[in-house]
């Protein structure tokens, strides 16, 4: 992805949110991963090229974007991925197996990941906790970034998973 120039391409932003609820945490997330594949069959059947196609995502949007690219390899040349939330955060309140097991459960969920990726974390943030993200750094095809507070231009106040850019470079 490192270098590659986007001239003569076509930018296009699908945001897609489902409105689909209920089941655990685990069932939830596979569903928008299918959903996710639906849509880029779409494109893929309309000609797009999977070399074309990056994924994007901050917190769930980016754990699916993750999951979907481990998943299936093929369809897409990369990920970016902002604080993504893998449900550990959402069991802080459990008891501490609760915690584990959802992290166990993440891991193991991204552990075929080969695709290019560049993931950031951001400091402070209890949604998604730089230290959930820490076993993606051992990852060849991942580039993790960490956000500290001190060396960003963004404000995200005291709630960096709803940080609100106020100047990114």
């Amino acid at each position: 992805m490192a270098g590659s120039g986007i001239e003569g391409l076509r930018l296009i932003v699908l945001y897609h949110c489902t409105l689909t609820r209920g089941g655990n945490h685990e069932t939830h997330r596979q569903w928008r991963v299918k959903e996710l594949g639906q849509a880029l069959d779409t494109f893929l059947a309309h000609g797009v090229l999977a070399r074309h196609i990056v994924l994007s995502g901050t917190s769930t949007g980016a754990a699916i974007a993750l999951v979907y690219a481990t998943q299936y390899p093929g369809k897409a040349n990369g990920v970016i991925a902002f604080a993504p939330g893998n449900g550990v955060a959402h069991a802080y309140s459990q008891a501490s197996y609760e915690v584990e097991m959802r992290q166990s459960v993440w891991q193991t969920s991204l552990k075929g990941l080969e695709m290019p990726a560049l993931v950031c974390g951001f400091e402070g943030d209890r949604l998604a906790p730089i230290g959930n993200l820490a076993f993606l750094s051992r990852k060849p095809s991942v580039d993790l970034k960490i956000i500290r507070k001190s060396d960003s231009k963004i404000s995200y106040g005291s709630n960096p998973h709803a940080c609100h850019g106020e100047e990114f470079l």
